[in-house]
């Protein structure tokens, strides 16, 4: 489950 939290984190930081 922590993959999929990871990557979400980047995911924000990227689009921020």
């Amino acid at each position: 489950t922590t993959k999929a939290f990871l990557p979400r984190m980047l995911e924000l930081q990227n689009g921020h």
